[in-house]
């Protein structure tokens, strides 16, 4: 009883610091977040490295690298998100590679590799894959250096790093179909065979994926 005693009156002594409305507006973010309806839908599209052609090598000033820590990307990570810091450094925790694309002596656009199993956010799913499939995740390139060809860069030294190993042998992509420039990018990049698709339906906290395998092209 004692215990118990002491436990309330640290709950309360808390509750006093920052006020009772401070944990109301926390309870009541919550309880909207799960009641709150979400619909999202996903493209899931495959590249079969044994058919593709060898890439051709004009870079102009554009340098890739493969980067593997944390630290040879934190001039990227600050042009990101709050979120992005973890998020790069749980990937890279997990053995996960980044090809970057460099110009005017800094990291302007990337390409992450996931292997085994990758998380989707856009439809809260892992989806697991064999050895020997590479899934590619969060391509960006800074707003500032879009239309210059340079993200084309990033994946063609990329596709050939995996084409060069004896050990993969196809690559996924995923995109949300409401991404039309995207879609038109990578379409561009022979990235246009669907699949599967990954449909994601949660209302009131209970969520629902639809997996649907499919073969179609964009």
């Amino acid at each position: 009883m004692r215990n118990a005693s002491m436990y309330m009156k640290r709950v309360i002594s808390k509750i006093g610091e920052k006020g009772i409305a401070h944990y109301m507006n926390i309870l009541f973010r919550i309880f909207f977040k799960i009641i709150k309806p979400k619909y999202g839908r996903l493209f899931v599209f495959e590249l079969d490295l044994a058919q593709l052609p060898q890439r051709s090598k004009q870079k102009g000033d554009v340098r890739v690298e493969v980067i593997k820590s944390i630290e040879e990307i934190a001039s990227f990570v600050k042009e990101r998100e709050k979120w992005y810091y973890e998020y790069a450094k749980d990937l890279f925790e997990k053995g996960n590679l980044c090809f970057v694309g460099k110009a005017d002596n800094k990291i302007v656009s990337c390409v992450w590799t996931s292997f085994h199993e990758v998380y989707l956010p856009d439809v809260e799913y892992v989806l697991h894959v064999g050895d020997n499939i590479v899934p590619l995740i969060d391509a960006y390139t800074l707003p500032a250096y879009r239309g210059m060809g340079i993200y084309k860069i990033v994946w063609n030294e990329c596709i050939e790093y995996f084409q060069n190993s004896h050990k993969f042998s196809r690559i996924y992509g995923f995109i949300v179909p409401s991404n039309t420039r995207s879609l038109t990018v990578h379409k561009n990049l022979k990235l246009e065979r669907i699949i599967m698709t990954i449909t994601l339906l949660r209302i009131f906290g209970i969520r629902k994926h639809f997996v649907k395998n499919c073969e179609r092209m964009l």
